[in-house]
């Protein structure tokens, strides 16, 4: 399973389990510099971009244990 966290013109993509007990990142975009989020222009293995990576991880999953809704009812 894949799921996604934005802020502003960054996307974390993260994979989890089937058991949504494990979450990984997979990639970070900058929508601005690379909408097509092409991966030879994937940012998570620079280093530089470590610390946006873990804040991202950490807001997504405090976000997830809140049980506050994140998407529209359908």
């Amino acid at each position: 399973n894949e799921v996604i966290y934005r802020k502003g013109p960054w996307k974390l993509i993260i994979q989890s389990n089937h058991q949504l007990s494990k979450f990984d990142p997979v990639a970070l975009f900058n929508l601005e510099t690379n909408p097509r989020e092409e991966e030879s222009r994937n940012l998570l293995p620079n280093p530089e971009y470590e610390a946006r990576v873990k804040e991202m991880l950490a807001r997504y999953l405090e976000l997830r244990r809140s049980g506050v809704r994140t998407a529209p009812v359908q």
